[in-house]
């Protein structure tokens, strides 16, 4: 780095700094994005802009995620940073270079009017973050080997999307990512969930719970019905099954298909992109209420909503680019 004078542990690099590791130097150009433990950064290696990924030294678990990004690339996953270099800055942070990609699909959501995509949008960006976790999952467990739960833990995750069994600090498996996968889905399509204003984990707790039982209309309200069927899918899995994507993209497939969605329309925040509000066979139409709703959602966020932004750091889909 350019200054090493602070006493300070744990202190990160800043816009100007050079981070080097044993093959390369890389200056960091700009932020794009924060997180509880660390920040993303914009970089160059004078040759070409990449990702710079810092966490502090004392809290970092950058090394599960360089050893998953290695095994990525043994599968030749087409959904995961590619690993270009990794290094360390005692006693300040570790970091991580990755290829540098489009905008995290909390901001590009954020940009529409109403705070969602299209349907038609959704359901694509659905079926490639699907295949996504999918590689994730195939990384580690590429061998077969299946691991026991290790039963309670500490909290893991963000809360607005944590699992129901990460509210009860119980172990995380497949699918549990694939619980949280639904509730991105769900908010991108719909715009919110239930529990967008709920600032107490357990109250957010209660309102995943609400939305298996009386609150399970107001839930999947505005989104296709077989949003419903794929929760029950999810949650009829045990810790140590194998999910069967196959089940989850067919759902996928029938909502595209059935709304004459196309895999290679443009996404609504491509350039020229055509409108594909239209696109609605499946869903109710949207409430006066909801639409008031919505549009207070760009005048105002809670103070949970700015949470999830600097939380919502890395979720990239290969489309923005």
């Amino acid at each position: 780095m350019s200054s090493t004078t602070e006493p300070e542990k744990d202190r990160m690099p800043a816009i100007g700094d050079v981070v080097k590791t044993q093959r390369q130097s890389y200056r960091i150009i700009g932020i794009i994005g924060e997180g509880g433990y660390g920040t993303v950064f914009e970089g160059t290696d004078n040759e070409r802009r990449v990702a710079i990924k810092a966490e502090k030294y004392t809290k970092s678990m950058l090394h599960v995620e360089v050893s998953a990004m290695k095994a990525a690339a043994k599968i030749h996953a087409e959904h995961i940073c590619e690993l270009i270099d990794y290094g360390t800055e005692k006693p300040y942070f570790i970091f991580v270079v990755m290829t540098l990609l489009g905008k995290d699909l909390h901001k590009l959501r954020n940009e529409q009017f109403d705070r969602r995509f299209s349907l038609s949008t959704s359901v694509r960006v659905g079926i490639q973050t699907l295949k996504a976790i999918e590689e994730l999952h195939r990384t580690f467990f590429q061998n077969g080997k299946h691991y026991a739960a290790r039963g309670e833990v500490g909290w893991r995750g963000t809360t607005r999307y944590g699992s129901l069994r990460a509210h009860l600090r119980l172990d995380l498996g497949r699918r549990d990512d694939l619980e949280s996968w639904l509730y991105m889905l769900v908010e991108i399509t719909k715009g919110s969930l239930p529990w967008r204003r709920v600032k107490e984990r357990v109250g957010v707790q209660a309102g995943k719970q609400m939305a298996r039982k009386a609150g399970r209309a107001q839930f999947f309200h505005n989104c296709p019905r077989q949003y419903d069927t794929i929760l029950v899918l999810i949650d009829a899995l045990k810790f140590e099954d194998d999910p069967k994507y196959e089940d989850l993209y067919h759902n996928l497939e029938e909502i595209r298909k059935e709304n004459g969605i196309r895999m290679h329309s443009k996404f609504d925040w491509e350039a020229d992109a055509t409108s594909t509000r239209s696109t609605t066979l499946s869903m109710s139409p949207p409430s006066n209420a909801s639409q008031h709703a919505h549009k207070e959602d760009l005048l105002k966020q809670t103070d949970a909503d700015r949470v999830d932004t600097k939380d919502t750091v890395v979720h990239e889909t290969k489309a923005a680019q």
